[in-house]
């Protein structure tokens, strides 16, 4: 099964980049086959909070949304 930016890595990047633009103050969380690990970041650096790794793990979702609604309360670093 394709997902939709499947090698198409420019694509993804412009899109995720808009998308922060446009909800800044809110959290990103992203599913993807390609990371190698999870990640629950507050680094600035970064376009998305939250990275995880599929196939996905209960824990790793659990963590992922903790980590989300943290953000949510509050915000970001």
């Amino acid at each position: 099964m394709k997902t939709a930016f499947e090698g198409d890595a420019p694509s993804f990047s412009r899109f995720m980049t808009s998308l922060h633009r446009e909800c800044e103050d809110k959290p990103l969380v992203v599913l993807s086959r390609d990371a190698t690990l999870n990640e629950f970041s507050d680094d600035d650096e970064k376009i998305w909070d939250v990275t995880l790794k599929s196939p996905l793990s209960k824990t790793a979702l659990w963590l992922g949304i903790n980590v989300a609604l943290d953000i949510c309360v509050n915000g970001a670093n």
